[in-house]
């Protein structure tokens, strides 16, 4: 019994120097904590340790993270928009993710919407605050006289269009703490 308290012990031990060895090395926080940086990832280990790695896909086999998830590969953050989950079961935003499919990539996706065109195949755009003032129907009256503040243009979409839809951002590098 008292060789299997000493060896105990001396595990415990083990591992409180590893852990003092990873600190001294700027390996703080938790395995599995995420950060982002301005800093590429050489100069991003030599401030924060070699415990951090690019959320960039690698395999991860035989580190404490892969140990505690049961996945060799980390998921790839590179050029990707990183969401909060949604853990309630009622009420979610993001009602097309199934819970617990955490580091999944979800495929792009534009929500329902419509634009109203008039009967020559023109959009209508409004400048007016009132939403009923943003329909054909309360500027294509017979006889109504002029129409305010409104602009007619032939539909051009695909001149316009990026490869995506984002809104304003930033890019950053994306790390997470794998030992």
């Amino acid at each position: 019994m008292r060789t299997i308290l000493s060896c105990f012990l001396s595990l415990v031990v083990l591992a409180a120097l590893e852990g003092q060895v990873l600190d001294s090395l700027g390996c703080t926080g938790a395995v599995g904590d995420v950060k982002y940086s301005i800093l590429d990832e050489a100069a991003f280990q030599a401030e924060n340790g070699p415990c951090w790695v690019l959320l960039d896909g690698r395999d991860i086999s035989g580190s404490r993270l892969a140990a505690l998830i049961g996945q060799t590969n980390l998921p790839d953050a590179r050029g990707y928009f990183i969401r909060s989950a949604d853990t309630r079961s009622d009420d979610r935003v993001d009602k097309d993710r199934k819970q617990g499919q955490i580091g999944t990539i979800q495929n792009d996706t534009l929500g329902s919407h419509s634009h109203d065109v008039d009967k020559y195949g023109l959009m209508r755009i409004s400048q007016s605050t009132d939403p009923k003032a943003n329909t054909v129907e309360d500027h294509d009256k017979e006889g109504a006289g002029t129409e305010p503040d409104v602009i007619t243009t032939p539909i051009k979409m695909g001149s316009t269009l990026g490869h995506e839809t984002r809104p304003k951002n930033i890019n950053l590098y994306v790390y997470i703490r794998i030992n």
